[in-house]
């Protein structure tokens, strides 16, 4: 009776610990399978309001979209979407160092990352969103195709060595430090680490400094009320920026160590009650 119940021990074990080899998603990846509306959208009525153009009444609604995927990788050039690697691969990339070894320094991760905007416009054409059509904030909608804002190959020299002071203080949750907003990372946990250096990219592209983006992104982050979900390799539950590591980093490691993040953010907008039912 004790070899049965040894065997179900070690496939519990290997489901939890066994990190996982993912192959590159597509956009209908994105859209179908592997955002997390149930946890992430959070609907809110928050009362009535007047159109500031049309000035009929409304109603205030208020939830989150996906903005970002937060695309982080070992490999210049490489990608966890299959589209977005056609294109790193077909550029003329800054050669960078992809995965470094331990230089002394005990969990020391390196990654580059990729951010990009959520296929928005093409979710909306394929009226692929799990929310009433007649409560789109649509004037806030405009995104999508994967348009690339920060590579961090482009930006090889100060992604992979910051030596440069940046007025950048405090840090992301109990992950780690905002700065150096650097493709390095020291923490025992890759996805962690992924998690960092994925928040780091985002940051940089709101707000670049003394780095190259593509360009800037069009939203203002808000680290108190944005979520980040892991998509690859398992899609998750949203995450707070920084959420402690006990809480979901469980059976979430990539073998090849490529993962990818959706980075919600939250849109609000009077929708009129003519629409309504």
């Amino acid at each position: 009776m004790r070899r049965p119940w040894s065997t179900v021990v070690w496939v519990i074990a290997l489901c939890l610990f066994v990190p996982i080899r993912a192959q590159a998603v597509t956009i209908a990846d994105i859209i179908f399978r592997l955002t997390n509306w149930a946890s992430c959208l959070d609907f809110r009525i928050l009362g009535p309001c007047v159109d500031p153009v049309t000035r009929t009444p409304g109603l205030r609604v208020s939830y989150r979209l996906p903005h970002l995927p937060l695309d982080t990788v070992k490999i210049p050039g490489d990608s966890t979407i299959s589209e977005l690697g056609t294109v790193l691969q077909s550029s003329l990339l800054v050669p960078g160092g992809g995965a470094l070894g331990n230089t002394g320094e005990w969990h020391l991760q390196y990654s580059e990352s990729h951010i990009v905007e959520w296929p928005m416009h093409e979710a909306m054409a394929l009226k692929a969103l799990p929310i009433p059509e007649r409560f789109w904030c649509v004037s806030q909608m405009q995104y999508g195709s994967l348009a690339p804002h920060y590579f961090s190959e482009f930006d090889a020299l100060l992604w992979r060595a910051n030596a440069l002071p940046e007025a950048f203080l405090g840090s992301i949750g109990v992950w780690a430090s905002l700065a150096p907003r650097t493709g390095h990372c020291i923490h025992y946990s890759p996805s962690v680490a992924s998690g960092v250096v994925g928040f780091r990219g985002t940051h940089i592209a709101t707000l670049p400094g003394i780095h190259l983006v593509l360009a800037p992104l069009w939203f203002p982050l808000d680290q108190g009320d944005d979520k980040m979900q892991l998509a690859v390799p398992q899609v998750r539950e949203c995450l707070n920026i920084g959420q402690h590591p006990l809480s979901w980093d469980h059976g979430v490691g990539a073998l090849d160590g490529k993962y990818l993040w959706v980075y919600w953010h939250r849109v609000s907008c009077c929708v009129a009650t003519t629409n309504l039912p």
